[in-house]
């Protein structure tokens, strides 16, 4: 518990400004309605910022390789991570303090932006242990989100775009509607870097579905 206080006492001290690499949101009053996303990657982040435009509401912060797997660690281990503790100075957490409010945090929500590959899928899994092992109540609190793009995209004859969230639902989709239709083509997204800057704003303008 000591050595837990002084990291608190150092992330309390921190500038969450300075912190490489994140840009936060612009709004400064409704940090409830904020969102931060946790992007694989700087080009990932960059989408996000591209995208956001004039969003207030937006924030990134690029992650570096994967997550540290905090229950195969111990303390001093964990306290030595510049990772984690970026991100308990960017949202506002700390280590042995449960959150009983959103209202304590600088975001009222966080969500994991991955590829959609077996390597996103170990990240999102690593930061979802990370904040199970900790700070379990975000679950209840509805801050803990997997932000989940279109692996696929179908664009049809009338320009109508199809947006595909599996490889079993392109291919179901594919063989029972693709195949009686003509002029269509098909585009994988499976890194986020793929989509471009008006995507990502297509992306957050329907972020509820």
């Amino acid at each position: 518990m000591k050595e837990l206080r002084k990291l608190n006492k150092e992330t309390d001290k921190a500038d969450p400004r300075r912190v490489e690499k994140f840009s936060d949101a612009l709004e400064k009053r409704d940090r409830h309605k904020c969102v931060l996303f946790l992007t694989e990657g700087d080009s990932a982040a960059k989408a996000v910022q591209a995208g956001r435009g004039k969003n207030p509401y937006i924030a990134s912060f690029p992650l570096r390789g994967k997550m540290l797997n905090v229950r195969e660690k111990d303390t001093k281990r964990i306290l030595e991570s510049e990772e984690i503790k970026k991100l308990m100075t960017i949202i506002g957490l700390k280590l042995g303090e449960k959150v009983t409010s959103i209202a304590q945090l600088r975001f009222g929500r966080i969500a994991f932006t991955t590829d959609a590959d077996v390597d996103g899928s170990h990240i999102s899994g690593l930061l979802l242990n990370l904040f199970d092992k900790f700070w379990p109540e975000l679950f209840s609190l509805g801050v803990i989100h997997i932000f989940r793009t279109p692996l696929v995209k179908v664009t049809l004859k009338n320009k109508e775009v199809l947006e595909m969230f599996t490889e079993r639902e392109f291919k179901e989709w594919e063989n029972t509607e693709g195949h009686k239709l003509k002029g269509w083509s098909h585009k994988y997204y499976k890194g986020l870097g793929t989509s471009t800057a008006n995507e990502f704003k297509g992306y957050f303008e329907s972020m509820d579905n």
